[in-house]
């Protein structure tokens, strides 16, 4: 093979190949690939906070909490409270099915308050007990309310999926509904309050009761305010 026909191996050639340099940096895509993964994890980190974590409905909507009593429904012009003989603060609240609850639609029945947090350990021990309670006594006028606490629909949810729950979940989302009885500080949940037909307060837990307790309490307090001989 003479000179002429050798084909011309530079990098500057058509069609050669290029010099390999070991010094030169390579092109690397890997990064970009990185910070993708990385964006897709901080997402789904956001939609389970906000489904899971951040109080608040799902869907971004809110119910006020407290609401003022009207003069007709505190004709004594009794002390809104906390504590046994004040009238329970009035409130409305949407439950964890989308309705709305207000307290003093409940008047005429024995209404048992229990606030309640998915974290707090008495609060998950002291269920049990006010699901059986409900079951024996509803058909007799009992309505047991489980107040959530400042946390999100899907976390309440997955509670009473756990549960069973077989009474309405009011939620607080902000809270002020369970300050308004006390509640907040080092007063955390549970805290539990029978209120009587005429919405006057006449017992409170707070924190845990033993289960024979609740059963007891509960029983006299429905026999008390219904027509059970």
């Amino acid at each position: 093979m003479n000179d002429t026909d050798q084909q011309d191996a530079s990098p500057d050639a058509p069609g050669g190949l290029p010099e390999e340099n070991p010094n030169r940096p390579r092109e690397y895509h890997g990064g970009r690939t990185v910070i993708a993964g990385i964006g897709v994890v901080i997402a789904v980190a956001a939609a389970l906070w906000l489904t899971l974590i951040q109080p608040g409905p799902d869907d971004g909507g809110d119910v006020a909490g407290v609401l003022e009593l009207p003069a007709e429904l505190n004709p004594d012009s009794r002390v809104v409270g906390d504590r046994p003989d004040q009238l329970a603060p009035d409130f409305e609240l949407r439950t964890l099915d989308g309705g709305l609850l207000r307290l003093s639609d409940l008047r005429g029945q024995p209404v048992l308050i229990n606030f309640w947090a998915s974290w707090c350990g008495p609060c998950r021990r002291e269920v049990p007990a006010l699901i059986r309670v409900q079951e024996r006594w509803r058909d007799n006028g009992l309505v047991v309310l489980g107040v959530n606490i400042e946390e999100s629909d899907g976390r309440a949810q997955t509670f009473a999926d756990e549960f069973g729950i077989n009474y309405p979940l009011p939620m607080d989302y902000r809270g002020a509904v369970f300050r308004a009885y006390g509640g907040g500080g080092i007063n955390g949940p549970p805290r539990s309050f029978f209120i009587n037909p005429d919405g006057v307060i006449e017992l409170v837990y707070a924190g845990q009761a033993p289960d024979q307790q609740i059963e007891v309490d509960v029983g006299r307090f429905v026999q008390k305010h219904t027509d059970i001989p």
